[in-house]
């Protein structure tokens, strides 16, 4: 029993009520989906970009150049020297079945949404004992402005965010059996897949391992497994990387462009002024505000 005590009728009150909160939520979105005429934020063309591409048989590449780090690049071009292509391919998933267009390509990150919100009920279920707060917790989820407005753009966070937050409640179950650090696991390694800086989760997963009541030699083989099953997961991509690239990790915008990307919009500017006043050609036009 947990810390609240449902009544005997809540099942029967808050499963429909969740159910429909999860129906109003996707109607909301599809409403907001019908307006789109265009991708608009600069990373959401680039997803939509590459997702068209891979429908139509030329693989996750772009035919433009915004960024200028290593001079002018042949066309088309590698994606994953940008940002992951991965998330593209689950973009591309709508737009192979129903046709291209942004409202089609939109309906990949609607039907994403739906995970965290259901993780939200499973978590707050597994915390509480209790469906009322569960049911609570998966609808707030559900519409919260962030996860709204992530919903309907071809943006990659909505994805990662997705596995993010399967593999958060997992590393949580993994309390009552330490097996579940390895399938979360799994969803690191694909949180990871969408999104470089969600190699921060495989970071969360190990502290969760380290802080757990388990014998240190128990420890140190779970986390070893763990990033194993991280990195196979992340295999696919890296080879990827290394026949295309010939790196692992690309050296070009999608690295620069991060570590640019964490200072303020003042010191933006400011690094922007210096190098183009400096003839530098590590030069993004996206990091002006």
């Amino acid at each position: 029993m947990g810390p609240l005590t449902d009544r005997r009728d809540d099942k029967r009150l808050w499963l429909p009520l969740l159910l429909a909160g999860l129906l109003a939520g996707l109607a909301l979105r599809l409403y907001l989906a019908s307006f789109a005429q265009t991708p608009g934020h600069g990373d959401s063309a680039f997803y939509y970009t590459v997702a068209k591409n891979i429908v139509d048989g030329r693989g996750p590449v772009v035919d433009y150049i915004t960024y200028f780090f290593e001079g002018l690049l042949p066309l088309p071009h590698y994606a994953g020297d940008f940002w992951n292509p991965c998330a593209a391919y689950l973009v591309a998933v709508p737009i192979a079945l129903f046709g291209k267009s942004i409202s089609i390509a939109l309906l990949a990150g609607i039907l994403a949404g739906i995970v965290p919100a259901a993780a939200g009920y499973l978590a707050g279920l597994q915390l509480s004992r209790s469906i009322t707060v569960g049911a609570l917790t998966g609808v707030l989820t559900f519409f919260s402005p962030f996860e709204v407005w992530w919903s309907v753009s071809t943006e990659a966070i909505i994805f990662a965010g997705a596995f993010g937050s399967i593999a958060l409640f997992l590393m949580m179950k993994a309390e009552s059996s330490p097996r579940f650090f390895l399938l979360a696991a799994l969803f690191t390694g694909l949180a990871n897949l969408i999104r470089q800086d969600y190699v921060l989760m495989l970071g969360a997963l190990g502290i969760w391992i380290l802080v757990a009541a388990l014998p240190w030699r128990r420890k140190f083989a779970i986390g070893v497994a763990a990033l194993v099953i991280h990195l196979a997961v992340l295999s696919p991509l890296l080879i990827e990387n290394y026949s295309q690239l010939h790196e692992i990790f690309p050296s070009g915008p999608g690295r620069r462009e991060m570590s640019i990307g964490s200072l303020n919009p003042r010191s933006k500017s400011f690094f922007t002024f210096l190098l183009t006043a400096s003839k530098i050609k590590t030069f993004s036009v996206s990091v002006i505000p």
